[in-house]
């Protein structure tokens, strides 16, 4: 397993960011052509026990890795080094949390372990403190 990339598990439970298994409480993966190009969207909304979880997302139509894959002669690579980001606050009823602030944008392996951290610690009830200054995009 490349300590530099993220997989989805078969079983599409676990969502491994390097070395580190992180919780799936749900997992989207969805494939689809047109005449010109093929789609793929992958999404782990994973969860931490207190209640708020880290909705994560990787594809060809992303402007990343993956971006040139949306082409049919183009590889998709299952296993990016760098995803989407968005933090969802614990919900208090049905379905899934708000967005705690706009997605956080395209992060690596180390941010994402670091980002579940964070987010794992925070009371059920506490206000989102925003995205830590050491993963501000440069």
């Amino acid at each position: 397993m490349d300590p530099e990339r993220f997989r989805l598990s078969e079983d599409r439970r676990i969502l491994w960011a390097g070395e580190r298994a992180l919780p799936v409480v749900h997992a989207q993966v969805e494939d689809w052509e047109t005449p010109f190009q093929v789609m793929r969207s992958r999404q782990a909304l994973v969860g931490c026990e207190n209640g708020w979880c880290l909705s994560i997302i990787w594809g060809s139509g992303s402007y990343r890795s993956n971006y040139p894959s949306q082409m049919q002669d183009d590889p998709f690579d299952e296993e990016p080094p760098d995803v989407e980001v968005a933090v969802l606050v614990p919900h208090r009823g049905e379905g899934l949390g708000e967005l705690a602030e706009d997605p956080i944008g395209w992060v690596g392996v180390a941010e994402v372990v670091a980002l579940y951290e964070m987010v794992g610690a925070l009371g059920t009830r506490s206000a989102w403190p925003g995205w830590p200054r050491w993963a501000d995009p440069e």
